[in-house]
């Protein structure tokens, strides 16, 4: 995935959706969150659903944007973002 310029050189950093804090699989919740994230310029990456047979089940999402915007999110809604996991090799 590109991630944008903009975002990039003010620093930005790749989030992953924490669990219990993510958005669900129903149409009401994934407007909000979408609606949240497009609103305040977070570049969106992938999406997984935890199982797309069952309503409400967890929807996963990492996003691209600032520590700021991150902040302002978690100040303004129920959704809230952790780093991504790193493999280590040793």
């Amino acid at each position: 995935m590109i991630e944008k310029v903009e975002l990039k050189n003010a620093g930005a950093k790749w989030w992953h959706t924490k669990d219990g804090h993510s958005t669900n699989l129903s149409k009401a919740n994934l407007g909000r969150f979408f609606y949240a994230m497009l609103t305040r310029d977070v570049q969106i990456g992938s999406i997984w659903v935890f199982n797309r047979r069952y309503p409400q089940s967890s929807v996963y999402v990492s996003v691209f944007m600032t520590e700021e915007t991150k902040n302002e999110i978690e100040a303004q809604t129920e959704y809230r973002f952790r780093p991504p996991q790193k493999v280590n090799l040793n």
